[in-house]
């Protein structure tokens, strides 16, 4: 398990994705937390900036969440569930998008998440309005 901060390396930034968050250090290393802890993701090439690089992913995620509200809508329908548990619900909501009678059953009795129907009647919404709408563009 990685540290974030070390005697050799401080955070630059954070950024989130849909199912995880990076951390942008200061050495160049690139680290991820998908809800089980920070690990080593990827490292900064060499001769560019670790700043330079948080702020261009830090910039794409804003112009994507800018040109897509479908997808920044789902975002944020996928962040009220805690990070461990994102990955299992987007899977389910992606492998069911029509059916969130179906969602909810998995999420409730084969992965354990308490959640309510509507709350997957949301995010299902969600889902299908963010992929209708990137097929159109």
């Amino acid at each position: 398990m990685a540290k974030l901060n070390t005697y050799r390396a401080s955070v630059i930034g954070k950024v989130d994705l849909l199912t995880s968050q990076l951390a942008y250090r200061t050495d160049g290393n690139v680290l991820k937390n998908s809800g089980f802890g920070w690990k080593q993701h990827a490292k900064v090439k060499k001769g560019v900036d670790p700043a330079k690089a948080f702020e261009n992913q830090k910039r794409k995620i804003e112009t994507m969440m800018a040109e897509l509200p479908g997808y920044a809508a789902y975002r944020k329908e996928l962040h009220g569930f805690p990070r461990n548990r994102r990955a299992y619900v987007h899977n389910a909501v992606t492998i069911m998008p029509g059916d969130p009678d179906g969602v909810w059953s998995d999420l409730n009795e084969l992965m354990g998440i308490d959640v309510d129907l509507s709350e997957v009647v949301a995010l299902c919404s969600a889902y299908r309005s963010y992929k209708r709408l990137n097929e159109k563009s």
